[in-house]
């Protein structure tokens, strides 16, 4: 579900979306120009996967975000960066280019917890 106000830009790499996800009102997903990451199995560009939750206005540059992973409003996924299954970004923090946010992990203004070099 696209609330209205949900910018999608593929113009610098593709955008895969899943199933059943929600992207709430003002958020923008920009596709990243990364390339596919065999090892984690991530396809070119930015993937969102089934059942995630984008909160309210949030920037999304991110290379996946994955299934079930909620990030709360105002959150920021920097280019490349990788947001695993089931984690959660918490609202209003930024998510620097290229990090990793483990399944079930959780990213708060004080870090990510278990971030692992990209």
């Amino acid at each position: 579900m696209f609330e209205a106000g949900t910018l999608v830009d593929a113009t610098a790499g593709p955008v895969h979306i899943g199933r059943d996800c929600v992207i709430h009102a003002g958020s923008r997903v920009i596709g990243c120009g990364g390339e596919a990451d065999t090892h984690r199995k991530v396809p070119a560009g930015t993937t969102i996967g089934d059942g995630a939750v984008i909160g309210f206005g949030c920037e999304v540059r991110a290379q996946l975000v994955g299934s079930h992973a909620v990030v709360g409003a105002g959150a920021v996924l920097g280019e490349g960066c990788i947001v695993c299954d089931h984690a959660v970004v918490e609202p209003g923090v930024v998510v620097p280019p290229g990090a990793v946010v483990p399944p079930l992990g959780v990213a708060t203004e004080h870090g990510v917890a278990g971030t692992v070099d990209a």
